[in-house]
This record gives structure tokens, sequence and C-alpha cells, in this order.
């Protein structure tokens, strides 16, 4: 096995975490819980953006020795998927610090 095979199952299993993570965002349902949620979303964004980057790297050295390169769906999926919580969690993330700044 080569070093690229090992780190693209490695990035499988990195996507199986991350889908994991999505489930647990997509049951935000109070505003009360807006800080955990939040964090976790963006902790999310921040994990999808890299994945995107490794894709983005794993394409290339898949050129270099002439092997097909892999789109990745399920990554493309779940971002597309992941895209409406995160932009909710930031909006209710801004009205909570907002809030606060404005109480005080």
């Amino acid at each position: 096995m080569t070093k690229l095979d090992s780190e693209k199952e490695a990035f499988i299993r990195s996507l199986d975490q991350y889908r994991h993570d999505l489930e647990k965002i997509k049951k935000f349902s109070s505003l009360a819980h807006t800080r955990v949620f939040a964090q976790d979303s963006f902790t999310l964004k921040d994990n999808l953006t890299q994945a995107f980057n490794t894709v983005h790297e794993f394409n290339r050295r898949e050129g270099l020795f002439n092997q097909p390169k892999i789109d990745y769906p399920e990554l493309i999926a779940m971002d597309q998927e992941f895209t409406p919580f995160h932009e909710l969690l930031s909006i209710a993330s801004d009205k909570e610090n907002y809030f606060a700044d404005w109480k005080t």
C-alpha cells in the first residue's frame, strides 16, 4: 500500500467522523444551546474546508502518478447539507453575542 492510499483511507475515516458531527449539529433546536452547537459548527466548517484542500492535494498527486482522480461526492453532499445549518448557527451565535453586548 502506498503512502497516498493510506492517507486516502485515513481521509475516509475522517469523513465518517464529519458525518457524525453533522448529525449532531442537525439536532440543534433551542437558542439556549447556541454556544455549544455554534462551536461545533465552526469546527466542522474548518474541517470540511481542510477536507476540500486535502482532496485537491490528493487529485494533484493522483495526476502525478497517472491515477484516476477521485471526487469524493460524499464530501460535496455533506457540505451542501451542512451549509444551511452552519448559516443558521452563525446567525444565532451573532444574535447571542450582540444581545449580550447590548445588555451591558
